[in-house]
């Protein structure tokens, strides 16, 4: 039987104790409200379907991200990429700007949070990005922070569907425009060698920052990209040690007076 007592600033609090369940309690502003959360527990009790609500209850997705940030964010890569994510659910109106408690929140608030950023200009594929990062925040929750959900509302949503791929690449004066654009820029030396081995290489901009002179091989053609350090190891964004991309004889050429005239990009 729960015990209803009410407290010295006047709000009742109700509380149960039975073999074989966790201790749970709740403070209401009303008697009746404080017999009726404990009536709806015990029956849950009795039907063998009760969770412990406690932790989802006072935890907010504020309070989550914020252990979040702390514990899981400096090991991660592109933290600017999960920067626009997290300010993405801080502002969102569907989910109380961050202040709803985890226990409140439903697959429709997480519907409503997709049309949102939708609406905002989002593409569908920063969407996507943005719910299969709340749905990993609340599995973070679920794992190390005691909440309890009958389901993760995040990964019961629908996804907008992102659109076919398409392959582009530079024409007519595109490229002479985009050098041209970056020869006005303050860093433009440091600019300039990323574009030219970035068009040379097909390499990403994270793998380029990370390269060093000995995993360039103009010999044997070849350009070794081992990515940025995580976790004490480099490693590429797909999670391999490593890629090789060969360089042919024009690219080497193009390459090598690149490299050996401008490579001083790691200070960009």
């Amino acid at each position: 039987m729960a015990s209803i007592k009410q407290r010295n600033n006047g709000k009742w609090q109700a509380r149960i104790r039975r073999p074989g369940y966790p201790e749970d309690s709740r403070t209401f502003v009303t008697e009746k409200d404080a017999k009726a959360w404990a009536r709806a527990r015990e029956a849950e009790m009795d039907r063998g379907i009760y969770l412990p609500r406690s932790a989802s209850e006072k935890t907010t997705i504020n309070d989550l991200l914020d252990r979040w940030k702390e514990v899981e964010l400096p090991s991660k890569r592109a933290k600017s990429h999960f920067a626009s994510c997290i300010n993405s659910l801080r502002e969102s109106r569907a989910v109380g700007r961050g202040t709803r408690a985890l226990a409140t929140i439903s697959s429709a608030d997480a519907s409503a949070l997709s049309s949102e950023l939708l609406a905002a200009g989002l593409s569908p594929s920063t969407v996507r990005k943005v719910l299969f990062f709340a749905a990993t925040l609340v599995d973070y929750g679920i794992q190390n922070h005691g909440i309890v959900l009958q389901g993760n509302p995040f990964r019961l949503v629908k996804r907008p569907k992102e659109p076919k791929n398409r392959s582009r690449r530079l024409v007519g004066d595109e490229e002479k425009r985009m050098f041209d654009a970056a020869a006005m820029t303050k860093q433009h030396v440091q600019l300039t060698a990323l574009l030219r081995v970035g068009i040379e290489t097909g390499a990403r901009l994270g793998e380029l920052l990370a390269l060093e002179w000995n995993e360039l091989d103009l010999k044997k053609r070849v350009m070794t990209l081992r990515g940025r350090e995580v976790d004490g190891e480099r490693q590429l964004k797909n999670g391999d040690d490593h890629r090789l991309t060969p360089l042919s004889p024009g690219r080497r050429r193009r390459v090598q007076v690149t490299t050996q005239t401008h490579c001083r990009w790691k200070s960009f």
